[in-house]
């Protein structure tokens, strides 16, 4: 078993997936850990995301995640390979009254 770590996000897999960690640019709104591997001759790029929550403290607003996350989105999908994109976003979708 190996553990990818970056920050608050950790990733662990078995070590016959043959995982890379891959250099990421950093933002400022969210953390980002990408790893790679190839299966059955195709790239895949696993892409873990942790937004945490605006606060008075870390100054973060909603705003600048959609600019950042839009800007990383549209950098991702001129890559190779096939993209799977998981994480905690703190967005509550549950809540209608909340137009964030």
């Amino acid at each position: 078993m190996t553990i990818s770590c970056s920050a608050d996000i950790m990733v662990i897999f078995k070590d016959n997936f043959n995982m890379k960690k891959a250099k990421a640019i950093q933002y400022k709104s969210f953390e980002l850990l990408e790893v790679t591997t190839t299966v059955l001759n195709q790239l895949m790029r696993f892409l873990t995301i942790y937004r945490p929550p605006p606060s008075k403290k870390n100054k973060l607003t909603f705003t600048m995640f959609k600019y950042e996350f839009q800007n990383f989105a549209m950098e991702k999908s001129r890559c190779n390979g096939n993209l799977i994109l998981i994480g905690d976003f703190n967005i509550h979708v549950e809540n209608q009254n909340d137009s964030q």
